[in-house]
């Protein structure tokens, strides 16, 4: 089966349709992209305009869907400009007009991106990206003490402060657990505490502690109520006995 797509008189995809191979073929049963076009013009009209793509993405680099463009210079289909401003270079990909900073790993690690702005582009041109920064979560005091021994039928209450660099933070107290496959997996228990401000002081219980199973570590999560990276205290490790 091989596929064609419509162009308007634009160079838009309108659709694109499949088109078995004997359509698409001479005598020898060699494909041959202007039988194929013949062939949808049969169906479409001599007026309509056509040509060949792939599933595959094999020809013309990508396989196109209605409102995609195709490029005569480059005979590649691809998306329409992001943004007035981009400009598409000599291998058909668009690309703005400034270029974009660098991001360290470190940044990326924590969520860091850069993403263009066209609306402070058209007001200075020598602008246009501009640093996503995500929140993030600053543990002020940890946990302590860090290893709790309690009988079964008690609780304990686990402590910490932190700050987000805007808007606000919540904070949940989580369980360390193995999951079915013996991968250690964090849970949050209890309830959750949220601040009206960017900081946050907490002491959270774990609730009675009502078997001996429940020993294993326990920790504050911390979260910007903004997009941002969550913050976790140190483990405390809790031991329940008979």
């Amino acid at each position: 089966m091989a596929h064609f797509a419509e162009l308007d008189d634009n160079n838009i995809v309108q659709r694109v349709i499949v088109v078995s191979n004997k359509n698409t073929s001479d005598e020898n049963g060699v494909e041959d992209e202007n039988i194929g076009v013949a062939f949808c013009k049969s169906l479409y009209g001599s007026d309509t305009n056509w040509k060949q793509c792939s599933y595959s993405m094999r020809t013309r680099r990508a396989f196109p869907s209605a409102g995609m463009l195709y490029s005569q210079t480059h005979d590649v289909y691809h998306n329409p400009s992001p943004f007035p401003s981009w400009i598409l270079n000599s291998n058909a990909i668009w690309e703005a007009p400034n270029d974009e900073p660098s991001i360290t790993e470190e940044q990326l690690s924590l969520g860091y991106e850069n993403y263009w702005n066209e609306i402070e582009y058209e007001k200075d041109s020598s602008t246009g990206w501009f640093l996503f920064t995500p929140q993030l979560i600053t543990i002020n005091t940890q946990p302590s003490p860090t290893t709790v021994s309690v009988s079964v039928g008690s609780s304990v209450n686990v402590s910490a402060a932190a700050t987000v660099s805007e808007y606000q933070i919540e904070a949940s107290l989580q369980r360390s657990v193995v999951d079915g496959d013996g991968n250690e997996v964090w849970i949050s228990i209890g309830d959750v505490a949220q601040s009206e401000d960017s900081s946050l002081s907490v002491s959270l219980n774990t609730g009675i502690l009502t078997d001996t199973s429940h020993s294993g570590g326990y920790r504050i999560a911390f979260v910007p109520l903004e997009s941002g990276v969550v913050g976790y205290t140190t483990s405390v490790t809790i031991t329940v006995t008979d």
